[in-house]
Parts: C-alpha cells; sequence; structure tokens
C-alpha cells in the first residue's frame, strides 16, 4: 500500500514531527498516460463532450459530485474550477472545443 510522508511544522518554527499514513486512494491515480475527463451533472458542455469521444479512446469520466471524483480532482487541484476538464500527462485542458480537439489528437497519436 502507497503511503505519504508528512512533515508537520508548528508555527513557532520550533521542530516538526513526522506523520506517515496509507493513501489507498491514491491507488492509480498518477496516470500520466490515462485520459480523464471531469464532469458534473447538468453539465451542457460535459453531456456535448461525453458524445464526442472518438472511437478507441479509452476515456475515464469523473463525475465530480461523487467521492471517487473528488478525491481524483483534488489529486489534480480541480476542485473549485468549472468543468469539463480533461486531464492528460498530468496537463488540464479546459473549454468544450479544447477538449474535443485534444481528445481527437490523444485518439490520431494512438493509431
Amino acid at each position: 500500500m502507497k503511503s505519504m510522508k508528512i512533515i508537520h511544522k508548528n508555527e513557532d518554527k520550533s521542530k516538526g514531527f513526522l506523520t506517515w499514513f496509507p493513501l489507498p486512494f491514491l491507488r492509480g491515480m498518477q496516470l500520466s498516460e490515462d485520459v480523464l475527463l471531469f464532469t458534473k451533472p447538468g453539465c451542457q458542455k460535459c453531456d456535448y463532450l461525453k458524445g464526442k469521444i472518438p472511437n478507441g479512446l479509452d476515456v475515464q469520466i469523473m463525475d465530480m459530485t461523487t467521492v471517487d471524483g473528488m478525491a481524483h480532482g483534488a489529486y489534480y487541484e480541480l476542485i473549485e474550477r468549472d468543468m469539463p476538464i480533461l486531464i492528460h500527462n498530468d496537463q488540464a485542458f479546459e473549454g468544450a472545443i479544447k477538449i474535443k480537439n485534444k481528445m481527437l489528437d490523444i485518439a490520431n497519436i494512438g493509431k
């Protein structure tokens, strides 16, 4: 199981202490080659993009109203941002047209 080391420091800048804790929710989250599409219910642009996913492109749809979607969104620092957002190679792409074009580019590279 993966774990993360956190160094806690006091405000008075005295010695800090270490905490190790398991991060099971990070398992598989560093998916640099995966394509993640962050969406939310009732989002017209999100629905539009779901219908424009190219054949053969494996896109993971992440609903930002679910615990799993929020955990992944927090990892990529997307919590306060507007949806939809596409993540590929740890880069975020925003805007329906940019996302649609990026999905087409990714699908063509894979051929």
